[in-house]
């Protein structure tokens, strides 16, 4: 799970990211308990941390 963050921030791969947050499945809870964000900021926090940075990258 690690190395598969490390490559989604190498990517600025925003979109991936937020499917993760998004998903159910148990991969992607498994993503969510390893994210970098988890210790830092609360599920409602990331969420909208993730929304704004989508946000963001479309404009």
């Amino acid at each position: 799970m690690v190395d598969r963050w490390e490559r989604i921030i190498a990517d600025n791969a925003i979109d991936t990211v937020r499917k993760i947050s998004a998903s159910d499945t148990e991969t992607d809870r498994a993503m969510r308990n390893m994210s970098p964000l988890s210790v830092l900021l609360s599920e409602s926090e990331r969420l909208r941390v993730l929304d704004l940075l989508f946000q963001r990258t479309r404009e």
